[in-house]
């Protein structure tokens, strides 16, 4: 399930409102009856994981030198909080498979970026 911040940067409007088309499409929940506040707790989190980047890309900015008084420089910043384009992933990984190899289990992780296999503890 991929998240991401909504076109209008309003989470109370409806995914499929007009106003609200990420980068890549729209947000698809789950069905609040079938798994009972998950957005709520995604949006909390993803609104949460934002703040604290921007914390961080102040904190980045000041020891870079960047300063209160640098116009051209603190825009940027501005921008880059109020203009990002983020994304939250949430991959399901099935539990691995009894008697399979490592190489087997790791080949149906289905991650968008790479295969990954975790040992279960034995």
């Amino acid at each position: 399930l991929d998240v991401g911040v909504p076109g209008s940067r309003d989470w109370s409007a409806g995914d499929d409102a007009d106003i609200n088309p990420c980068l890549d499409g729209r947000n698809r929940f789950p069905v609040e009856e079938e798994c009972p506040k998950f957005r709520e707790v995604v949006v909390r989190y993803f609104e949460e994981c934002a703040r604290l980047s921007n914390e961080l890309a102040v904190l980045i900015a000041g020891a870079l030198g960047v300063e209160e008084g640098m116009e051209e420089e603190m825009g940027l910043a501005k921008r880059m909080v109020n203009d990002h384009t983020s994304y939250l992933r949430m991959n399901h990984y099935p539990p691995c498979r009894s008697g399979a190899s490592e190489k087997e289990n790791a080949d149906v992780s289905g991650d968008g970026e790479r295969n990954t296999a975790e040992k279960s503890p034995q």
